[in-house]
């Protein structure tokens, strides 16, 4: 009877305890990455780390809630992030010493990104992009092979974030955040000295954006952007709708002073630029931001210098809310097309060397 009872407590406790393992959280693993890293490696230590293709990559044993850190050191661009969090547990990429970490995205050109975001839930911290080539031009003009036009980062995944990441000197541009991407956040990202001087004007935008879904918008918030060749913050399609993004407490200043343009062609660069050629831009929300343009020193005519735009070719546009914001210099301080239901309040304008707003037809 005695033998009978126990076996069975035995069984009970073993259930219970079966219940207990398959019903409890997995632990999140923190793997390790490095430039000499391997794929045979486990990923769990320095000395063990996997490479970042590898880590990042359609074989990669990273789950959702795991940490990836970066090893001190360079890595040759060109990387596809397939990775697949969890809206619950996101999967973090991140470096071990904060700016230590970087891809380099003048090795490997390709004409892609030094890294191309394809997955879901993912969010890159404190990354650092940028390439060791200091050869601005695309062509074979310094008399060696023309470089592909590569950018910084590319975003087509949905619901991944960029967190204070460092996107700079990158011959084809800082960010392409493209309409595929719904819900992407960039936040506290510094993005700067992107593109290089084409023949009519300079090519490459700090931040090159396209959106398409109101309900899942993309937010640039807190983000510093300056020194861009061609655009600095640039909501831009030429055919499809662009629509629902929110652009708040950004400071974007002195886009384009390193790439000169053809005034008969071009207007100046924008430090921020929404609009479309071909088609409807609506419920776009900018708030709270910082706009600067200045004669660098005299160096610059007041003609070619030009500030925030709200509208490009296409008009009339749709549900722009513009508040809030302080905007300095420019020959236009903020050139205007046709909208219907646009907000325009609160906003602070300073200017000594042309107009404060000035509406295109």
């Amino acid at each position: 009877m005695n033998v009978i009872f126990f076996e069975s407590e035995m069984k009970k406790n073993l259930l219970i305890l079966l219940f207990l393992v398959c019903t409890l959280p997995t632990l999140a693993a923190k793997k390790y990455a490095s430039p000499s890293g391997s794929a045979s490696n486990s990923g769990n230590s320095l000395l063990e780390a996997w490479s970042l293709e590898f880590a990042l990559g359609t074989s990669s044993p990273l789950l959702p809630g795991d940490s990836l850190m970066m090893a001190d050191g360079t890595y040759p661009g060109n990387f596809i992030s397939e990775l697949y969090g969890t809206a619950e547990k996101p999967i973090r990429i991140m470096p071990l010493n904060a700016g230590k970490a970087i891809i380099d995205a003048g090795r490997n050109r390709s004409g892609e990104s030094g890294i191309l975001v394809k997955g879901n839930y993912t969010w890159f911290i404190g990354i650092h992009v940028t390439p060791s080539s200091t050869n601005r031009n695309p062509d074979a003009s310094n008399g060696f092979a023309a470089i592909e036009i590569e950018a910084g980062i590319t975003v087509t995944g949905d619901h991944n974030k960029l967190i204070n990441c460092w996107i700079y000197d990158v011959v084809g541009g800082g960010l392409q955040l493209w309409r595929s991407g719904l819900n992407l956040e960039v936040y506290g990202c510094v993005v700067f000295n992107n593109g290089f001087q084409e023949v009519p004007r300079g090519y490459g935008h700090g931040m090159y954006i396209q959106h398409d879904e109101v309900n899942f918008p993309k937010e640039i918030v807190n983000n510093i952007v300056f020194q861009n060749a061609s655009q600095g913050i640039n909501i831009y399609t030429t055919n499809p709708i662009n629509r629902g993004l929110i652009v708040d407490k950004n400071v974007s200043f002195n886009t384009g002073v390193f790439a000169d343009f053809n005034p008969i062609l071009f207007r100046p660069p924008h430090n921020l630029s929404i609009g479309s050629r071909n088609n409807l831009s609506s419920d776009i929300v900018v708030t709270g931001n910082i706009f600067y343009s200045d004669l660098q020193g005299g160096r610059l005519e007041p003609s070619g210098v030009s500030n925030v735009t709200l509208g490009r070719t296409f008009y009339p546009n749709l549900n722009f809310k513009f508040t809030g914001n302080k905007i300095y210099g420019g020959r236009n301080q903020v050139e205007l097309l046709p909208a219907s239901r646009l907000s325009f309040t609160e906003n602070l304008l300073v200017n000594t060397s042309g107009q404060f707003i000035s509406v295109y037809e």
